[in-house]
């Protein structure tokens, strides 16, 4: 069920309102977040929702054999793990496969699962279903006793199928606890939810076309300046589409008064690599560094195992983004970009120089901005053929059509108006200097978002993430 949809404007009210009124008991509030969640993931295909209960199930009762025997915790969490990692395996990673054994022998192999039954946000709810086992295992973590308690956390409909990914530890206590939902709460709700809509429907659903264009051409042209254009219109519609995806599903979580952490903090006005992983898709950033990179060493074994550490994560993370050379190749770029700036320390010695963090910002955005030709582009040879034509500079004459429309550059120049009210910082000094003042704009910003969703919307489109 999508947000943008009008079914899941029936969905979303009716579901706060039996919340609402289920408030004086906790166990019907579960059982109605757990049917509702069950009925939203199942709502486009039915066949994906088993394989969900199915992973759940083992991750629910790993949970309670680890608590009961701790002599065999070890084997529970194997169990949770190979589960998990076999479900993505299965569904997600044949298609590596047949792309290693095409590039190896020049001959594909069959396909094992259609790729239509694909269940939608797999990589999201395994990731935090075994967060759920690993905290157990740690002992950070007590196991849930109940069912339906454990499937209205994995299963929570606003952010189930696109995240943000959510530890057991931060949403299991809100959960069991009947939250009290204060009007400050359904205020920054709202606030999350317009940004959320008005990014995907005005700004990334505009942008799309544009995009499409340029990476469906059979020849890429060798136009320098269009292909950055190209490639600068994909960075910014999935950014556009991921964070308002994220905004929505937080916005509905404060109007249900569950709390779910941020996951995009204007990943665009970093000043380093470094930077932008702490600001994009931050929830899957930290569960790679809590589960991954710690516990592989992290930083404290010397620089060497340092950066193989790092390049192990990178790399693994672009694999888990598309089963595709090309995403371990777009991994790999930013491993490159991070290994360079923890041997160097450009950044910090750019920063002394004025106006250095301004360069160094300019900087990051060209890097990130050329490793996303490797995320969008059908194959590997069209990468190629894009970043040589970034990088190589060439004028040849491009089709007019094939350049941003005027309604595309205004989506694009409203999302880069918006990320520089935050860099100027212009809200919080408006909010300091006239509080009131402050609080009508903030209003105001909320109407014209919601507005704007509704009468500016471009043609509608699935959320990028959604193949994840």
């Amino acid at each position: 069920m999508l947000f943008t949809s009008a079914v899941f404007l029936l969905f979303a009210p009716l579901m706060y309102v039996g919340w609402t009124l289920a408030r004086s008991s906790p166990r019907l509030r579960l059982l109605l977040l757990t049917a509702g969640s069950f009925v939203f993931y199942a709502w486009g295909d039915p066949r994906h929702l088993p394989v969900l209960v199915a992973s759940g199930l083992v991750d629910f009762v790993a949970g309670r054999w680890m608590a009961r025997r701790r002599d065999q915790a070890s084997l529970a969490l194997a169990a949770s793990v190979l589960t998990n990692l076999g479900l993505l395996a299965a569904f997600r990673y044949q298609a590596l496969l047949q792309e290693t054994a095409a590039l190896l022998t020049g001959h594909s192999l069959p396909a094992a699962v259609d790729p239509a039954a694909l269940p939608v946000g797999i990589s999201f709810y395994t990731f935090q279903s075994m967060s759920y086992t690993i905290d157990v295992y740690r002992r950070r973590l007590e196991p849930t006793e109940d069912v339906v308690h454990f499937f209205a956390y994995l299963a929570l409909f606003p952010q189930l199928v696109a995240g943000p990914i959510v530890r057991a530890s931060h949403l299991l206590p809100q959960l069991r606890t009947p939250p009290r939902v204060t009007w400050a709460d359904r205020w920054a709700g709202l606030t999350w939810i317009a940004e959320g809509y008005a990014m995907k429907t005005v700004v990334a659903d505009h942008l799309a076309p544009w995009v499409e264009r340029g990476f469906d051409l059979a020849t890429v042209p060798a136009h320098t300046g269009w292909a950055w254009a190209v490639v600068a219109g994909f960075g910014l519609q999935i950014y556009a589409d991921f964070h308002g995806y994220s905004a929505i599903a937080i916005g509905l979580g404060r109007w249900f008064g569950l709390d779910f952490p941020r996951n995009f903090h204007h990943p665009y006005l970093a000043t380093s690599a470094r930077d932008f992983w702490g600001r994009w898709h931050i929830s899957l950033s930290t569960w790679f560094r809590d589960y991954v990179y710690i516990p592989l060493g992290g930083s404290r074994r010397g620089t060497p195992r340092t950066l193989a550490n790092l390049w192990t994560v990178m790399l693994v993370s672009g694999l888990w983004h598309g089963p595709s050379w090309r995403f371990a190749a777009w991994g790999a770029l930013h491993a490159a970009y991070v290994s360079v700036e923890h041997l160097t320390r450009w950044p910090d010695r750019l920063a002394r120089v004025p106006g250095g963090r301004l360069l160094s910002g300019a900087l990051t955005a060209a890097c990130v901005t050329y490793a996303w030709t490797y995320f969008r582009a059908p194959t590997f040879e069209h990468a190629w053929a894009m970043s040589g034509a970034m990088l190589w500079p060439s004028w040849q004459p491009v089709p007019v059509h094939l350049w941003p429309q005027p309604v595309e550059l205004a989506a694009a120049g409203g999302l880069v108006a918006w990320e520089l009210t935050v860099a100027l910082r212009l809200r919080h000094r408006l909010h300091a200097t006239a509080p009131q003042l402050g609080h009508a704009l903030d209003a105001v910003t909320v109407g014209l978002a919601l507005a704007a969703a509704v009468l500016l919307r471009g043609p509608g489109s699935v959320f990028l993430y959604f193949q994840f």
